[in-house]
């Protein structure tokens, strides 16, 4: 598949071609890019209505001087995992994550902990009788609602646990 993204200046402005073949090339303005990915719900949806690669919808972006990464990490800090967007957008994960960390955004591997308070974490846990009821409550994994409870100091957790084998006491450390 022949594609091609690539700006052109013509008398009237700015415009932004895209090639989709030898013989084909259709000119857009940016603000017409703009209105498009704004209806748009992923960067997929978007190339396949240009006819291209998601590759050259980010460069087309780029062109137009649309921002898609804030909005990629708005998605990041609303929850979805790198993994989930970058699926959505057609793009591998370290490629989102390389966009992220030359923006300075910072991510972890997969869900963004949550940001919640103690008397909130406190009363999920009243009514939760599990771990993994917890981390359903937060819609997190279940070792980083271990790790809040234990943050919080409502659960012993292994690294503050001593463990007794036999007639040695073992210090837990992980």
């Amino acid at each position: 598949m022949y594609s091609k993204v690539f700006p052109v200046k013509l008398r009237s402005g700015h415009s932004i071609a895209v090639a989709t073949s030898d013989f084909e090339c259709e000119g857009y303005r940016p603000a017409q890019i703009k209105r498009l990915y704004r209806r748009g719900t992923s960067l997929r949806e978007l190339a396949e209505r240009f006819g291209i690669s998601p590759v050259l919808v980010r460069k087309l972006l780029r062109l137009a001087k649309i921002d898609y990464v804030l909005d990629l990490y708005g998605q990041y800090e609303t929850g979805k995992t790198c993994t989930d967007i970058a699926r959505e957008n057609g793009m591998k994960v370290a490629a989102l994550t390389a966009l992220f960390a030359k923006r300075n955004l910072s991510v972890s591997r997969g869900r963004k902990r949550p940001n919640i308070k103690m008397a909130a974490v406190a009363r999920i846990w009243a009514v939760c009788r599990t771990i993994n009821e917890f981390s359903k409550a937060l819609d997190t994994h279940w070792t980083t609602a271990s790790r809040i409870l234990g943050d919080f100091g409502l659960i012993e957790t292994v690294k503050s646990a001593s463990f007794r084998l036999g007639n040695e006491t073992l210090e837990g450390s992980t």
